[in-house]
C-alpha cells in the first residue's frame, strides 16, 4: 500500500437545463436561467469550502460546459478543463477507469457530468446512497493514489445542494 495522500474528487451534476424538446438534441440542451444561477452559486460555495479543483473533466454536452463556465469565476486560479465526448455517455465504471489513469501530481479533480453515472460512482466510492439533483455536488476524500481508487475507498467531505 502506498503512503497516505490527500486527494479530493468533486462530482458535479450539470445545473438545471432546458427540457429535451427545446433543443435539437440532448447533447445541445442549454442551461435555463435558473441553472446559470445555480452554477454561479455552486462555484462560490465550493470556493468558500476550499473545494478548488486543479483539473476539471467534463462531458461535451452544452449544459455541462455552461455549468463549468458559470462556476469558473469563483475559483482563485486558472484550472485545466477538458470536456470530451467520452464523458457524455460514460458509465460509472468508465469514469472510474479514467480516474485511475490520472497522474499522481493531480490532487483535486472535478467531474462535471450526468446521472445516473455520477450518482452510481458516488454510491460506489463512498458506500453511501447518493442523490445528485441538477446543480448538486458531492466532495469525496481519498487517502490513496488515483490508480488505487476503488469501491468504498473514499469518505464524503460534504454535499452542496441546489
Amino acid at each position: 500500500m502506498s503512503e497516505a495522500v490527500d486527494r479530493r474528487l468533486f462530482l458535479v451534476r450539470h445545473a438545471s437545463a432546458e427540457p429535451v424538446g427545446e433543443a435539437s438534441s440532448d447533447r445541445q440542451r442549454m442551461l435555463r436561467p435558473k441553472g446559470a444561477q445555480e452554477s454561479v452559486e455552486l462555484g462560490f460555495e465550493m470556493a468558500d469550502r476550499g473545494y478548488v479543483p486543479q483539473l476539471v473533466l467534463g462531458s461535451s454536452a452544452t449544459r455541462t460546459w455552461q455549468t463549468w463556465q458559470h462556476m469558473i469565476g469563483a475559483f482563485p486560479r486558472a484550472v485545466d478543463a477538458r470536456f470530451t465526448d467520452f464523458l457524455y455517455s460514460a458509465s460509472d465504471e468508465e469514469i472510474l477507469g479514467l480516474l485511475r489513469r490520472l497522474p499522481e501530481s493531480v490532487e483535486r479533480v472535478m467531474v462535471v457530468g450526468h446521472n445516473p453515472a455520477l450518482e452510481r460512482l458516488a454510491d460506489r466510492l463512498s458506500g453511501e446512497r447518493t442523490t445528485l439533483n441538477p446543480g448538486d455536488m458531492i466532495a469525496l476524500q481519498l487517502e490513496t493514489e488515483w490508480a488505487e481508487i476503488a469501491d468504498r475507498s473514499t469518505q464524503v467531505l460534504g454535499v452542496i445542494r441546489h
